[in-house]
């Protein structure tokens, strides 16, 4: 079994990451968790690292967009302990400064990062080789965003998530055209079933994460999903998933095309069906937070797996 511990600064926010991969550690009987969800300078633990049994295998940093966890005030008891670390980045689209600043000052073992295209950033700006850095995409729990029971579609489109340049510009339209709603300050299981309350999923990005959390949300929720991404940068989108095939897309700068496939999908049920399973399909079976961590526990070199 292997032992370690978890930072990151999401104990009173259930649907960060950090407490997902938390809960998909805890079903399991390969890893134990000494402690988490705490930051390293507040509770000493890392001052007891050496003393501590069974011995700690690997240090986990989630990032929660918060607060940095100082774990440079430990290199030297860290590499003496002979601990590995590794930090999962979550934002590096926009707050990569910041980011950049944690993973300098503190050199991790390994990098993961949700966002494809910061991997040559972190290989060229912070000193790190690229067989250490790792592209790691969001995830979904599928306890909390799982299909309900016959939900009542109250909506034709329905979208999650605070305002941004993008959907202010795009949500007044779709409300003209539409039965749309938006969504803003709610979580978890209120989102799933929002969605749910949709006939389809609208996914404006922020700036180029179209692979944001929502992507593996709604699909796991089993609406079919419209994702919007910048022109000529989907960054890792259609790695993943396919065009047509398991979601409709479109560039940010064609609003034509975005009505284009809301209306498709209204006239013709099947194709949101057709989508739906196949998104559903995809996400479930490759793409929760248990799968994340085996894909972390195999980059450090364990042989374990949650």
């Amino acid at each position: 079994m292997l032992n370690c511990i978890f930072f990151y600064d999401d104990t009173n926010r259930f649907w960060q990451p950090g407490n997902y991969l938390t809960k998909a550690i805890d079903s399991s009987f390969t890893v134990n968790i000494y402690n988490h969800g705490v930051i390293a300078e507040d509770i000493g633990i890392i001052e007891t690292l050496e003393s501590i049994q069974p011995a700690i295998d690997f240090i986990l940093v989630v990032d929660s967009g918060k607060t940095h966890h100082k774990l440079h005030h430990y290199t030297e008891i860290i590499q003496r302990s002979g601990v590995l670390s590794a930090i999962w980045l979550s934002d590096t689209h926009i707050g990569w400064e910041e980011r950049k600043f944690w993973i300098t000052e503190f050199q991790y073992d390994y990098v993961f990062v949700a966002q494809r295209d910061a991997i040559d950033k972190v290989v060229s700006e912070c000193g790190y080789t690229k067989d250490k850095v790792f592209w790691l995409p969001h995830a979904v729990d599928t306890d909390i965003f799982k299909p309900l029971e016959n939900p009542k579609k109250r909506f034709d489109a329905v979208s999650v998530g605070f305002m941004n340049q993008n959907r202010e510009m795009i949500f007044p339209i779709l409300e003209n055209q539409i039965n749309f709603k938006q969504f803003s300050t709610i979580w978890g299981w209120s989102v799933s079933k929002a969605y749910q309350e949709g006939k389809m999923g609208i996914n404006i990005p922020v700036s180029n994460d179209p692979l944001n959390m929502r992507c593996f949300e709604i699909g796991a929720c089993k609406i079919p999903q419209i994702i919007g991404y910048p022109d000529n940068d989907s960054n890792g989108l259609f790695e993943l998933f396919k065009d047509e095939e398991d979601i409709l897309t479109f560039p940010l700068s064609d609003i034509s095309k975005l009505k284009e496939l809301v209306v498709r999908i209204l006239i013709n049920p099947q194709i949101g069906e057709n989508l739906a399973n196949n998104m559903y399909n995809k996400v479930v079976k490759q793409h929760t937070y248990k799968h994340r961590m085996n894909f972390m526990l195999e980059a450090m070199g364990y042989t374990e797996r949650i």
